[in-house]
């Protein structure tokens, strides 16, 4: 676990920047109207 603020401080950012991705890409899958590569695509990015 992480007790250093500047680890604690990354971990987050880096949970940010997965969150702005998933949200791009769906996006992105959306607007190419296939919905059948959002869901699997969505479960390995959180996993």
């Amino acid at each position: 676990m992480c007790v250093d603020q500047s680890c604690v401080l990354s971990k987050k950012a880096f949970v940010n920047g997965n969150q702005k991705r998933i949200k791009v890409m769906a996006r992105y899958v959306l607007k190419n109207t296939n919905t059948e590569v959002a869901p699997t695509y969505l479960l390995k990015e959180t996993s």
